[in-house]
Formats: C-alpha cells, sequence, structure tokens
C-alpha cells in the first residue's frame, strides 16, 4: 500500500504559479515656476477595503472583482500611492519642502487620502485602468480643511498584462493628482498660516 500511495504521488503535476510584483514610480509632475512657501506633511493614504489585497485586481461592469492571482504589488497599496505622490511633490519642488508621517519636521499643510479605486475596468470590451481618489488638504496645527476633492481618473489598456495595467494605473493616478493639485496650490497659495 505504501507504494501505491508513493506513486499515485509521484504522478500528481505541481504547478507552481510565479508571483510578479509592482510597484508605482514618482507620479509625473511639472516642475514648478514658484514655490508655495509652505512646508507639506503627506499622511499615509488609506485605501477601500477591496483594495486591501496585495494582488491587483479587476472589476467587471456586473460588480465582479477577480483577484489577478499571478500580478501583486510589492508593498500595500497605500504606502504604493503615498511615496508616488510623496516622490513626484519632491522632484518637482512645488512645496519648499515636502514630509511624510515619518518625519519629525514641522509642517504647515497636510495632505490626506483614501484611494476608492485602483484596479482594471472591464466594461463589456472595453478595459480600463481605473483611479479614483478622495484627497484632503488640510491646515496642521488647527486641522481646517482647505480643499477636499474626490477625482476618477480612466486611462484605456491595449493589452491584458499586468505590466500594461500598473502603467496605466500610474497614468491615471497622476492624472488625477495633477487636476487636485492644481486647485490645491490655489487653496493653499490665498491660505495664511497661523502664528506660532
Amino acid at each position: 500500500m505504501g507504494t501505491s500511495l508513493l506513486a499515485i504521488a509521484s504522478c500528481s503535476a505541481v504547478s507552481i504559479v510565479e508571483t510578479v510584483r509592482y510597484t508605482l514610480p514618482p507620479v509625473e509632475l511639472e516642475r514648478a515656476t514658484h514655490r508655495i512657501p509652505y512646508v507639506l506633511r503627506i499622511s499615509d493614504f488609506e485605501v477601500a477595503p477591496h483594495l486591501e489585497t496585495e494582488h491587483l485586481l479587476t472589476q467587471f461592469e456586473d460588480a465582479r472583482i477577480v483577484v489577478r492571482s499571478s500580478e501583486a504589488w510589492s508593498a500595500p497599496l497605500g504606502s504604493l500611492v503615498t511615496n508616488s505622490i510623496l516622490a513626484g511633490l519632491l522632484e518637482s519642488e512645488r512645496f519648499r519642502a515636502v514630509v511624510d508621517d515619518h518625519e519629525a519636521a514641522r509642517a504647515q499643510l497636510v495632505l490626506r487620502g483614501r484611494v476608492e479605486d485602483f484596479e482594471e475596468w472591464r466594461d463589456g470590451g472595453t478595459r480600463q485602468a481605473a483611479v479614483t481618489v478622495g484627497f484632503v488638504l488640510s491646515g496642521e496645527d488647527r486641522g481646517e480643511i482647505l480643499l477636499q476633492k474626490r477625482v476618477e481618473a480612466k486611462v484605456p489598456l491595449q493589452r491584458e498584462d499586468g505590466a500594461t495595467l500598473v502603467h496605466g494605473l500610474h497614468r491615471a493616478l497622476g492624472d488625477a493628482f495633477r487636476i487636485f493639485l492644481s486647485s490645491a496650490e490655489e487653496s493653499a497659495g490665498a491660505w495664511s498660516a497661523p502664528d506660532r
């Protein structure tokens, strides 16, 4: 009997699927012509419950969500989005300085966000990278809200592979953040930081 179990076990095929992991580069922003004279703190972005997975997702028009099991993020999605925006702002030099929650530097402004959609969207034969983010810009000391805006962006996808999807999601995130940033710069420029 032990020999027959060994024979059965040796005949079974084991398939190991390799998981490809992706990160997000900095959002692309034009270099500032003049800096906003405040330090901006970027708090870690939250994600909607369905995005609390390491895997890339596909959502269909009938509300089904499918996990792309062989394609995953290299870190929690909220951290990747936060770091992408932080790096883009640092490169563009839009503010006097940009820091994150882990730095002890004093800031006058705080940017918070909640990622509501960050997946492939399939509607019939149409495939898109869909991103929705709710952004909140506030004063750090008093917590007054300067701007709250929910922004959606979609980028058409030509292929079904993970690299194409991640590239599309990165572009859509950049589009959404640039829309928010144009309003945020106006709000921050008109705002006066409280005296310390």
